[in-house]
């Protein structure tokens, strides 16, 4: 069972042979991987009750240990896209996407916060078409990656008793939408969420690596500053872009624009997590 966890690890990704820093980077990622797994797989043997039942501490301890070794393994996963981006190692395989799918899946996997912080979900989507969203030529994984870095940012920042809405709808080459023109013909998401926004001095530096918001309290501060540096980085490199508003104390709105003709087809030694 634990092999069968961290094998994917080995399979498709060769181990660096130049010591620079992003290569250290990788190497060092990979091996932190395999302790982290077992890490998580007995946890959720224990919390399963595999060996015997536990007490109220007990399941409380355990709860906390799981919390945060699956941070640790976040990170992990955020560090090696960094450096996989950084290095050109990454493959794009474009298949037929429907994003529609993608956001449901990423609301599924944040829906216990969801409902913890009993934040409302809603979602719409305008197309030339009524009910029609275009099928593009995309990455599946790229696409969820971006995704789940801007649904998941939305949900931890946003605040109790708020609704977080995701829009999909095609714009032509020309067309503006929010602070940005289309530079060419697009379907856009967009992410919109009532949380704590981003002070108008500190906007210019949101794409960057390792970047916080002043205004992020320790309790909310559950990240490690890459999820939008990964997210610009992809964009970047796929003809896509990424544009955003935000009011300090009132909300963000995070837009990405896929082209409608799709991801470029790339080799890589590995996939995006």
């Amino acid at each position: 069972m634990v092999q069968e966890i961290v094998g994917q690890q080995e399979s498709s990704e060769q181990k660096p042979h130049e010591a620079d820093g992003s290569n250290l980077l990788s190497l060092a990622s990979h091996e932190l991987r395999t302790p982290l797994s077992v890490i998580k797989w007995y946890t959720e043997m224990l919390l399963d009750g595999d060996c015997g039942e536990l007490n109220a501490d007990q399941t409380k301890y355990l709860r906390t240990i799981q919390t945060s070794n699956q941070r640790a393994i976040d990170l992990i996963k955020s560090l090696l896209n960094v450096s996989r981006l950084d290095l050109g190692t990454f493959s794009i395989n474009p298949t037929d996407v429907d994003l529609r799918f993608i956001v449901k899946q990423v609301f599924t996997e944040n829906r216990s916060i969801l409902d913890e912080k009993r934040i409302h979900t809603e979602e719409m989507y305008v197309s030339g078409v009524p009910g029609m969203i275009p099928i593009l030529q995309l990455d599946k994984q790229i696409c969820l990656v971006i995704i789940r870095n801007l649904i998941s940012n939305a949900v931890i920042y946003s605040k109790e008793d708020s609704a977080i809405r995701v829009d999909i709808r095609e714009k032509k080459q020309g067309e503006e939408y929010g602070s940005k023109i289309l530079s060419d013909d697009s379907l856009v998401l967009a992410v919109f969420d009532s949380g704590i926004g981003i002070p108008q001095e500190e906007q210019g530096k949101v794409f960057s690596k390792l970047f916080k918001a002043s205004n992020v309290t320790n309790e909310e501060s559950k990240g490690a500053g890459l999820g939008l540096y990964i997210v610009e980085t992809i964009l970047s490199k796929i003809g896509g872009s990424i544009w955003f508003t935000s009011v300090k104390g009132q909300g963000s709105t995070f837009c990405v624009a896929f082209p409608k003709h799709g991801m470029p087809k790339k080799e890589g030694r590995t996939m995006l997590e």
